[in-house]
Parts: C-alpha cells; sequence; structure tokens
C-alpha cells in the first residue's frame, strides 16, 4: 500500500556497491572467507544498536533490520503488549499482509514493516511462518531496501505476493525509488527467488515492470503498485493497481509471465470512475483475485471512498475474469462492489489457497487515515493483522468465519440462558478478554452485549437494532473522531428466525460475525485492563442464549 501522507525525511540507503557486498548474496551464501567478516559486521551492528546508536542501519538494510527485531522485540514480550492469537511485528510499524501463502509444509506470512518506529516510513517485508493459523514463528526479514528501484527514502519494498513456481519460491512486489532526473518517487513490479522460503535473491532482470518495460504510458508511473499472482493452466498472472496518467482514478491490470522476469500486458481488468466513487474510490490498491465455491471473486482497496466512515474501504466483486483480455465481466444481478467487513479496522485483505482446499483470508486491523492502536495505547509496535477467516459463497454473497484451527485452543464451553427484564445486567460467567462468544435471540430492539466493559458497564455495545447490527465503540476508543468512526452497523439477516452473532475478542479488538458470517465487522478498542466484564442487554423482556468459549494459547 502506498503511503498517503508525508512521512518525515531518512537517511538515504547507502551507495550500491556498498549495499551488494552486505546484500542476501553475501548474507545467505558468500565464500566462507567472507563469513567471519559477516560474522564481525552483525556483531559491531548489534553492539551499535546496543548503545542507542542507529547511524548505521543503512550499510545493511536488510541484515539491520533484523538484527534490530532480535535486540528488541523481548522487551514489548515482556510487558504484555502482545494479543494472544493476532500476529504482531517483533517491533515497530506494520501494515499490509504480503505474500500469504502455502509453501514447504507451512503458512507463510509476510508483512510491510518498517522495524524502527511506530509510524509508517520506509518498508521492509518482516516474515513469520505457522503451522495452524494461530502461533506463529518469527522468520529473517524477507526483503530490504537495498537497491536503486526500491532504496529511496519514503519508498522502499511495497506491497505483494507470492508463489511456487518453477521450482522456486518467489516474491513479486512493488518496488519504489526515485527517478534522478525528476525526484519523483516511481513505482515499479520487482522479483525476488528463494529455494528455501527463508533468504530471498532478488532478480538481476528487476525491475520487470516499470516505465518504458511493458507499463502502459496512459498509467501515473507513481501509482502503479501492489501485485497479486496466481498460477493457471501452467501461466503466472498478475494483477495490479494502476493510476490513471489523465485523471485521479485508476485500473487493474492485468499480465502474464512463463519465467517471472518477462510480463505481457493482457489489459484492463477494472475501472474506477466518478460515477461510482462511492463505491469503488479513486485510487484502487491491494487487488486479490481468486476462484471459491465455483465463483470468481476480485477484490480490491479504494481510497476517497465518497461519504465512506473509513474513507478508504475493502471491496468484492463476483464475476468472470477473461484472460486473453483482462476485462472482468460482473455477474448479472449482482450490482454494485459489496464491502468485504463492515467495521473500523480492516484493510488490504489478502487470501491463500490452503492445501485442504480452504481460501484463507487475512487483512490489516487498521484504518489507514486514523492513528494506529499501538500508538494511542503506547506500546512498542503499532498494528496487527486479523485472525484468519475461511471464506465460502452462499447464495451468491461471500461469507467468512475464523479458521477452525482456533477451536484447539477452546476451554470447555460455559452456556447461559439468560432472561432479561429490559435492564443491561452483568453476567460474570461471561466475562473475559479473550474468548469466542456465540449469541443468539429472537429479533429485539436493544438487544446485544457489552464487552470490554468496566465496572460502570462501559464498554464495547454490540445490539440489534431494526433488522441490522450495530457496533459501538464510543466507551472505549478516542472521541477525537466524527462518530462515523465510533459507530457502525450492518444487515443482519435471521437464521431460523434468531439473530445469531459470534464475537472473536481478543485483549483490543473485536472481530464480529453476524448471521453465519453473511456480514463482518472489525474494531480495535482501547480498553484497560479493568475493562474485562460483559453485561446483556435488551430493552424488553427476552431470553438470549449465549456461549462462551475461554480461549488460550
Amino acid at each position: 500500500m502506498y503511503a498517503t501522507k508525508k512521512t518525515k525525511t531518512i537517511k538515504r540507503i547507502a551507495a550500491a556497491a556498498l549495499a551488494a557486498i552486505l546484500s542476501f548474496a553475501c548474507w545467505a551464501g558468500c565464500a566462507a572467507e567472507r563469513g567471519n567478516e559477516m560474522e564481525q559486521h552483525r556483531k559491531e551492528l548489534e553492539a551499535a544498536f546496543r548503545a542507542g546508536d542507529f547511524t548505521r542501519k543503512e550499510e545493511a538494510p536488510l541484515l539491520a533490520a533484523e538484527i534490530y527485531g532480535e535486540l528488541y522485540s523481548a522487551a514489548i514480550d515482556n510487558a504484555g503488549q502482545r494479543q494472544t492469537f493476532h500476529f504482531s511485528p517483533p517491533v515497530g510499524w506494520m501494515n499490509d499482509p504480503n505474500g500469504f501463502s502455502y509453501y514447504n509444509g507451512k503458512i507463510q506470512l509476510f508483512y510491510q514493516y518498517n522495524p524502527y518506529s511506530i509510524q509508517w516510513d520506509t518498508m521492509h517485508w518482516g516474515h513469520a511462518t505457522s503451522t495452524d493459523f494461530v502461533k506463529w514463528e518469527r522468520q529473517p526479514v524477507a526483503l530490504a531496501p537495498d537497491q536503486p528501484y526500491d532504496g529511496s527514502a519514503g519508498g522502499g519494498c511495497f506491497s505483494g505476493s507470492a508463489i511456487e513456481y518453477g521450482g522456486k519460491y518467489w516474491l513479486v512486489y512493488t518496488g519504489v525509488g526515485r527517478d534522478e532526473d525528476t525526484d519523483m518517487l516511481l513505482q515499479t513490479q520487482c522479483v525476488a527467488s528463494s529455494d528455501d522460503g527463508i533468504r530471498f535473491r532478488k532478480i538481476a532482470e528487476n525491475p520487470v515492470i516499470a516505465q518504458g518495460k511493458g507499463l502502459p504510458s496512459s498509467v501515473r508511473p507513481n501509482d502503479f503498485r501492489d501485485p497479486k499472482v496466481w498460477e493457471k493452466d501452467g501461466h503466472v498472472y498478475m494483477i495490479v493497481s494502476a493510476g490513471n496518467a489523465s485523471d485521479r482514478y485508476s485500473r487493474l491490470l492485468l499480465f502474464r509471465s512463463d519465467d517471472m522476469a518477462n510480463w505481457q500486458y493482457n489489459g484492463t481488468v477494472f475501472s474506477t470512475s466518478a460515477s461510482a466513487q462511492a463505491q469503488t474510490g479513486t485510487m484502487l490498491e491491494c487487488p486479490d483475485y481468486f476462484e471459491l465455491d465455483g465463483t470468481e471473486i476480485v477484490m480490491a482497496c479504494p481510497m476517497d471512498m465518497t461519504g465512506h466512515r473509513n474513507t478508504n474501504g475493502s471491496v468484492y466483486m463476483a464475476g468472470r475474469l477473461n484472460y486473453d483480455t483482462g476485462k472482468f465481466a460482473v455477474a448479472e444481478g449482482f450490482g454494485g462492489a459489496r464491502e468485504v467487513d463492515g467495521g473500523f479496522d480492516f484493510y488490504a485483505p489478502q487470501t491463500m489457497l490452503h492445501p485442504d482446499g480452504r481460501r484463507i483470508m487475512i487483512a490489516w486491523m487498521h484504518c489507514p487515515v486514523r492513528p494506529s492502536i499501538g500508538s494511542l495505547l503506547g506500546y512498542g509496535y503499532a498494528c496487527a493483522q486479523t485472525f484468519p477467516r475461511e471464506l465460502f459463497v452462499k447464495d451468491g454473497n461471500l461469507h467468512q468465519r475464523p479458521v477452525r484451527e482456533i477451536e484447539n485452543y477452546y476451554r470447555p464451553p460455559v452456556s447461559v440462558t439468560h432472561t432479561s427484564d429490559g435492564e443491561a445486567a452483568f453476567v460474570p460467567e461471561l466475562d473475559g478478554t479473550c474468548m469466542n462468544l456465540q449469541l443468539e435471540f429472537s429479533p429485539s430492539d436493544g438487544a446485544g452485549a457489552t464487552v470490554f466493559a468496566d465496572g460502570a458497564g462501559k464498554g464495547l455495545d454490540i445490539f440489534y437494532r431494526q433488522g441490522r447490527l450495530y457496533l459501538d465503540r464510543s466507551a472505549v476508543y478516542p472521541g477525537s473522531f466524527p462518530d462515523s468512526a465510533l459507530i457502525t452497523s450492518v444487515p443482519a439477516p435471521l437464521i431460523d428466525g434468531k439473530v445469531k452473532i459470534r464475537l472473536l475478542l481478543d485483549k483490543i479488538s473485536a472481530e464480529v460475525f453476524v448471521a453465519d458470517g453473511r456480514y463482518a465487522m472489525t474494531a480495535n478498542v482501547t480498553a484497560g485492563g479493568d475493562h474485562c466484564r460483559t453485561l446483556l442487554r435488551s430493552e424488553e423482556t427476552l431470553q438470549m442464549l449465549a456461549v462462551k468459549n475461554e480461549i488460550v494459547v
């Protein structure tokens, strides 16, 4: 994702010759005589960092980022700042999930990463692996800004994806480097390969798509980013965001390759326009394409959506992709783009295909136009990813639910049948901040729950009214934003005549699933340690069923 605000200037990347000496080639596979030199350099950098001297980090961006994360992540771990089952970076800033995929027997998650600050700045690719989507193992930093095409201040290695192809594991990403003639930060598509899924080598052909190298002249070269790749019929296809040179709107482009280095432009997948700005914004970011249950889906993140509570959103469309022309024909009767998540903190979703056939989605649990939850709480890291969700299509609509692996960490269920007398009531059996909570009740205005509540009953309110489910975080989030950033709602269709809600709570976040996953809402909260109570509420006499599973990892 391209930064939407100016960031403070950092020092320029060191000369290419020095970066080359200390890049992947030396770190992973240099000759034995270089080994001692690299180990000595690692010790020197580590000593400098421990002494508070960070001026040398630009000498070897990949190595420096790795050492920095190793040194300072433990303090965050020991301070209890982590959520229980949501992934967060070792230190610093994290945004878009990248390269979400399965390789070498493990789930692979890369992410946009700035280790040196809890604010966005020159981007690296962090890396973690898992076998169950719940417990993650940190891996060495995969990509760092160390080349002319991706090494400029305010640029770096922007978002992308991963694929196993031709016996190698590939990262495809947007490199952002400064053009010496125009001083413009140009966005180009680049590739790195690996034999082990840990250490990556940027290929000599980079950038593989750029101005004058396969990029249509009708595209703004400073708004060309976020490639998502997949294989079909032996070819690798790429969907990528591209701003129009003629106006402020954009389109998604389709490219094809048979060797990862040479790419053919096939056409325009989808375009935005002024007439549809409320649904598809101006600039589309972070596109994804996949097939699911016989349906073809395109996802993307529109910026500057007219009247949208978050300004930037995440949407999807169902239809059919013509691989020869690139055009995506939206399915008849589907209408306009539909939101993936109706909450506040969900952006840049990316999906992967699990070996068992499930399509799994993860997203950045943050809204780009608001302060990060980490900065609001004074944490040593900025953001987290959503808990991964299984996707499925039902009645032409995308549904989602937390991956089933979380159930392996459930404590025995606590079931409560509560009869409300029209007042909110504390239900001690349902207290907690790390749990799966399911609610079921007949439709009744004002019925629902308050979670993350304090002793006065102030917390995150979730309630039904006139066919919709509302989420109100006014009491557990700073009030420095308009009401649209504090209260949101989605339709709440009935299942067997009942309102059915599932809440996944993890200390400072809530993911809410309505009507067996037909709709979802995600929100961060700034609730403190005393916000651990749960209330059930209604405005009239009503019987409610609640089932709680505490989650222990």
